[in-house]
């Protein structure tokens, strides 16, 4: 990748609510070779925010190479997101796709758990 950098910013709220939630952790990964990478482990902050993340890119010149066009490759990386949060359910987004110099912003809408049970 040669230095290539991407950026990646998620908003976690709550579900129907859209109240940020604070401290929800936030893994950013992505299988290389067979098993998972896992780039970033943050927490959210009072916007329930992460700011950005920088990750790998591929070069911005790849979007616009022949190559890509005719084997179906992307010229772009994929990323998965996940955030959890203490008493709601869990959430994995996959296939975040990041560019190079390109802030990307994915929103993440956690639901309450039921704690009445």
């Amino acid at each position: 990748m040669n230095g290539n950098i991407g950026y990646l910013r998620v908003r976690v709220f709550e579900s129907k609510k859209m109240f940020p939630i604070k401290n929800a952790r936030v893994e950013v990964s992505r299988m290389e070779n067979g098993s998972r990478k896992i780039y970033a482990n943050v927490l959210t902050d009072e916007n329930g925010s992460t700011g950005e993340i920088s990750l790998p890119a591929m070069p911005k010149s790849y979007s616009l190479d022949k190559m890509f066009s005719m084997t179906g490759e992307k010229p772009y990386l994929e990323y998965d997101v996940s955030a959890q949060a203490e008493n709601f359910r869990p959430e994995m987004n996959k296939k975040v796709s990041i560019f190079e110099d390109i802030v990307s912003v994915q929103s993440i809408e956690l639901i309450l758990e039921d704690i009445s049970r």
